[in-house]
């Protein structure tokens, strides 16, 4: 009965949250560490314009951490030297018709020390509520000892009672499938490795990421991890496989290359070619396209088609990749 109950809550609440109905798709400031600065994150969402990908769907800047000081005084407070005025940089965000995100941790600290929101949710939600942020990130950062669900859910109670509509995109460190991820949070980190930077290591999160498939509904969505077309270290292969991959399993796709310092004017580079491949993104954003799932693996090193056996297995119109996990092609 008490398990009843509990599922029961979870389900009202969850009816109160206004989920976005598309993987989110936009630019993650994780490249510019601490570095990070209001100038920086308004010239961001200019840039998703001026390189015509906010008409795609790019319509997302998310400031990540080491944007709040490192005590309460009393509750979370932005850098005054990087972030003199927050709600003005929302604004400036908003009217660039680009959404605004920033990050927290269910931890009394975040990953950079920063403050975390452990224990102050309610007023953390609410402020967050007052800047008019659209997106939360939040991370597992520390107090690994209490109980994952026991942190989200508090913060999830916390958004129903304010009537908070932001998305929330979590790493909550559980990397097994479970029901409650989807109750709880809107999307769902399911590595913790950051972006593979070869062929075998984006196959394996693809994998992790599919497993989840049957906890994922239609406006939930589970995250192999931020891409990484535009940053240094990875093959044109390994780039074109990743970003294949998180569209054929809906996943969130977050840019953290550096565009801010990027000349539009200046020849296309591949990955960014690359980010604006529309029957992809299509098939990412598509609410009546399911989550791709693993269907067959092979041994080996050997590129096979996949077999006519499996196709027939499959609805009509079911896109289907095959690779070999240990080439970078």
């Amino acid at each position: 009965r008490m398990l009843l109950r509990l599922l029961s809550l979870l389900l009202l609440l969850q009816q109160a949250r206004c989920a976005f109905d598309k993987p989110p798709m936009g630019w993650l400031s994780l490249s510019f560490g601490c570095s990070v600065n209001s100038t920086l994150v308004s010239a961001a969402a200019a840039q998703l314009n001026q390189l015509d990908l906010k008409h795609l769907g790019y319509d997302l800047v998310v400031l990540d951490d080491c944007w709040a000081q490192q005590s309460r005084s009393p509750g979370l407070t932005p850098d005054p030297q990087r972030f003199p005025n927050m709600s003005a940089l929302v604004a400036q965000v908003h009217a660039a018709g680009v959404k605004f995100g920033i990050s927290s941790a269910a931890s009394l600290t975040t990953c950079q020390t920063g403050a975390g929101s452990l224990y102050h949710e309610l007023e953390d939600v609410a402020l967050f509520q007052s800047w008019g942020v659209d997106y939360l990130k939040y991370s597992n950062c520390g107090e690994l000892n209490l109980e994952a669900f026991t942190k989200f859910y508090v913060l999830h109670k916390a958004m129903a009672r304010q009537q908070a509509s932001f998305f929330l995109a979590a790493n909550p460190r559980v990397f097994s499938p479970s029901q409650w991820l989807p109750r709880v949070m809107d999307s769902w980190t399911t590595n913790n490795t950051g972006p593979g930077q070869n062929f075998s290591l984006v196959v394996q999160q693809a994998t992790v990421a599919s497993l989840f498939s049957g906890a994922t509904a239609s406006t939930k969505f589970a995250n192999p991890g931020n891409l990484g077309l535009g940053t240094a270290g990875f093959a044109d292969g390994t780039l074109r496989a990743q970003f294949a991959l998180w569209c054929l399993l809906r996943a969130p796709l977050l840019i953290t290359a550096d565009i801010v310092n990027f000349n539009s004017s200046a020849p296309e580079p591949t990955w960014l070619a690359l980010l604006k491949t529309k029957m992809l993104v299509d098939m990412n954003q598509n609410t009546l396209t399911a989550p791709g799932r693993k269907v067959a693996a092979y041994p080996g090193n050997t590129t096979l088609p996949v077999p006519d056996a499996i196709r027939t297995l499959l609805p009509a119109r079911t896109a289907v990749a095959a690779a070999a996990a240990d080439a970078d092609a």
